[in-house]
């Protein structure tokens, strides 16, 4: 499956990213309850894509990053089979940040 990414440093201190992958995952299997029990949903091809910024002045820094997972979504159908129907979505934010406190006293 496809995984690269991309780096850019136009100075020392700030980086700007990106990142694309993709997974095959084993499927789940369905529970007890469901019709087909015990049956497997089969592979799960997902989806990751990122984008961010960091910054790094060696005693503080931080980053902030813009993701998108996409993944088939595991569901019962109106039978009560339990399968893969869908995608499931996730998108978000993420901020970090990192420093020294005071000098001498590295996180």
């Amino acid at each position: 499956m496809p995984t690269f990414g991309l780096v850019y440093k136009p100075w020392e201190q700030l980086s700007l990213y990106a990142n694309h992958t993709e997974a095959l995952q084993p499927g789940s299997v369905a529970p007890t309850t469901a019709a087909n029990a015990g049956q497997s949903t089969g592979i799960a091809h997902s989806k990751q894509d990122e984008v961010g910024v960091k910054i790094d002045y060696g005693t503080i820094g931080g980053s902030l990053a813009l993701f998108e997972i996409k993944k088939p979504n595991a569901i019962s159908d109106t039978a009560g089979n339990y399968g893969l129907d869908g995608e499931q979505r996730n998108r978000g934010v993420e901020m970090n940040v990192f420093g020294e406190p005071m000098l001498g006293t590295a996180s």
